[in-house]
């Protein structure tokens, strides 16, 4: 843990905090009122038993202050000699009740944080979450990167906030595609975790690098109907987020249309076709290998639903048109190319008499 962190402080406060939120709504003399000093009690019961083992000497000092201001606080409520033995005798149960459930809110608060980064495709990190959460602060971040490729990047923010209840809760990530030749090449955007159809850290990776994905989506009587879903990097909300451009069913785009005329002739099994159709469904760059001529050439394809095509790549990254990766630009050059040849010897046939 981070010596220079006073848990014990920060609770206090954020009671402070409280204190002047209550005297707002009411008036400032609910801070004397018994009920509330009793709350305020119960609340310095809590600290106290929830941090009473810290070895941070800085939390030990601010214990043995609030330990003078619960009994300042417990005998101007209690002053009767038989109430203040029956807190003394009650009071070490009390705080090891209060530890107990401390422990188990905050490892169940642990496991869901856990739960929603996996589902986020994120690796859960309990020893990071442990360490972070323990030391009570407000808000704090996880970084996460991996390299994409040789020449990208990807740098993952995970934000995290505390709520009312003391629990922490995973609000968003950011994530950020960088150049890793150039580091002022970098595309990020910010993403919520929320929402039910949430976007998952592979998805932002591909949406980041400008390729689109499928997501559910729904007609207007409430069927199923996928869309498609891209950034647009020339327009930006107020917030700076990339806004997202949405394909919806309606607009007409077949993935399987289009990948149509790649795949014809080719001997690709319908499962293979079918992992191929998929994964560009899911955003990814898909390699594709097919057969031209006696050839075997290696292609990369991702799915372009605004122009409601494919766009293709060689094995250089460098993008290509249909006819090229088919092959078919070749075929009409070296036709062309015969094309004189078939003229000439055509005339020389017949300057010598001869019919063909």
């Amino acid at each position: 843990m981070d010596t220079n962190i006073n848990r014990v402080a920060t609770e206090l406060n954020e009671w402070k905090a409280r204190e002047e939120r209550f005297e707002k709504i009411f008036s400032p003399s609910i801070l004397k009122d018994p009920a509330f000093l009793r709350e305020k009690l119960s609340f310095y019961n809590h600290v106290q038993a929830k941090y009473g083992q810290s070895a941070n000497d800085e939390e030990k000092i601010t214990l043995r202050i609030l330990a003078g201001q619960r009994m300042e606080l417990r005998d101007q409520l209690y002053p009767s000699l038989l109430r203040k033995l029956y807190h003394f005798i009650t009071r070490p149960f009390e705080e090891k009740r209060i530890q107990q459930q401390a422990t188990q809110k905050q490892q169940g608060n642990l496991r869901a944080l856990g739960d929603l980064m996996k589902k986020h495709g994120f690796d859960p990190a309990p020893d990071k979450l442990f360490a972070h959460v323990n030391q009570g602060q407000k808000s704090f971040t996880i970084p996460i990167s991996h390299f994409v490729s040789e020449s990208e990047k990807i740098n993952y923010n995970l934000s995290f906030s505390k709520q009312h209840d003391g629990t922490y809760r995973f609000d968003h990530y950011q994530a950020s595609l960088q150049s890793a030749k150039d580091s002022r090449q970098v595309v990020s955007q910010v993403f919520k975790t929320d929402a039910k159809d949430a976007i998952r850290a592979e998805q932002a990776q591909h949406l980041l690098a400008g390729r689109a994905l499928m997501r559910e989506g729904f007609d207007h009587s409430g069927a199923p109907k996928p869309k498609w879903i891209q950034l647009d990097f020339t327009d930006k909300d107020p917030s700076g987020n990339h806004k997202i451009k949405q394909f919806l069913h309606s607009y007409g785009f077949e993935l399987e249309k289009a990948t149509e005329r790649l795949l014809q002739n080719q001997h690709i099994s319908q499962e293979n076709k079918q992992n191929f159709l998929e994964a560009l469904q899911r955003g990814e760059r898909q390699p594709l290998t097919i057969t031209r001529g006696n050839d075997s050439v290696k292609l990369f394809v991702e799915a372009n639903p605004q122009f409601k095509t494919v766009n293709i790549f060689d094995e250089h990254a460098k993008k290509i048109s249909i006819g090229e990766a088919l092959g078919e630009k070749a075929i009409k050059e070296q036709i062309r190319a015969l094309a004189p040849k078939q003229q000439l010897s055509s005339h020389r046939s017949k300057k010598n008499g001869v019919s063909i």
